[in-house]
């Protein structure tokens, strides 16, 4: 046979959005209570959630969770976030960058009471290491503020990292050259009023992308594979025995935040979030 002719017909329909909530399985663990002030860092489709006060009494919560999202389950494991709460201070605004965990301000709480903080640290993923980082005051500003030097202590604030070389290439592989990467941070509670100002903070004489991308590579390689991975997978990566959601975690290896931020660092999953109150 013979084609003579064809015709092709298009019909062409406007995209409607559409928003969907969906109710996702609740925390099962009769001691997971409802709590506030907690947080959470993402690694691949899982939620790691942490620490945080339930009830009237605000009594702290020392218990870690992991939500995976595929399976839709909330999986219990052997920690304790009270090294958390000893490491830094509640309410720090976080960014987790190429260069470790980069935090501003927090409130520190004691017998005498609560002070608020407006220091810069920065967590050191390889040496396990937390330090005070020396930074300059501001020397743009305007008229009306020029009280302010620097953002006034407080906490609950938020943060992100931005790479504003180009946002749209992978920060540790293709780089952000000196003073092209910062750090937001807007608001946040003062104690004696709530903020809505504006900063940020530009990591000037970080190491290079490429010696960055060296210590990275040479620090995570080892811990994705053989032993170090089946010591993650005993602990932190634990997967249920059942579909109830109900074994015990005493028996595997303790997780702590400490090796949840290594593999989400390891991973490249540069994120902010707010250190439980």
């Amino acid at each position: 046979g013979k084609l003579i002719d064809w015709k092709l017909q298009v019909a062409v329909t406007a995209c409607k959005e559409e928003f969907i909530w969906t109710r996702r399985n609740d925390p099962f663990s009769p001691d997971f209570f409802p709590r506030y002030g907690h947080t959470s860092v993402t690694i691949g489709k899982s939620i790691f959630l942490i620490g945080g006060y339930a009830g009237r009494k605000k009594s702290p919560q020392d218990s870690m969770l992991r939500y995976d999202y595929d399976d839709d389950v909330w999986i219990r494991l052997q920690s304790n976030s009270q090294n958390l709460r000893r490491s830094t201070s509640a309410g720090r605004a976080s960014s987790l960058t190429p260069w470790g965990v980069v935090t501003f301000g927090g409130m520190n709480v004691d017998n005498d009471g609560s002070i608020q903080e407006d220091g810069v640290w920065r967590y050191n993923v390889i040496d396990g290491v937390w330090s005070s980082v020396d930074v300059l005051n501001a020397n743009n500003i305007p008229s009306q503020f020029e009280a302010e030097k620097r953002p006034m202590p407080r906490y609950l604030g938020a943060s992100a990292f931005l790479d504003l070389k180009d946002k749209s290439r992978a920060l540790i592989t293709d780089g952000a050259a000196f003073g092209s990467t910062i750090i937001i941070q807007f608001g946040g509670d003062s104690e004696t009023h709530f903020l809505r100002d504006m900063w940020s903070l530009t990591l000037n004489g970080m190491k290079t992308d490429k010696m960055a991308a060296e210590q990275h590579d040479n620090f995570c390689e080892w811990r994705t594979k053989g032993n170090a991975l089946n010591q993650w997978l005993s602990s932190c990566g634990h997967r249920q025995l059942n579909e109830t959601s109900n074994d015990d975690p005493s028996e595997n290896a303790m997780c702590s935040w400490e090796d949840v931020i290594m593999m989400a660092w390891c991973a490249r999953e540069y994120q902010s979030f707010v250190f439980p109150t």
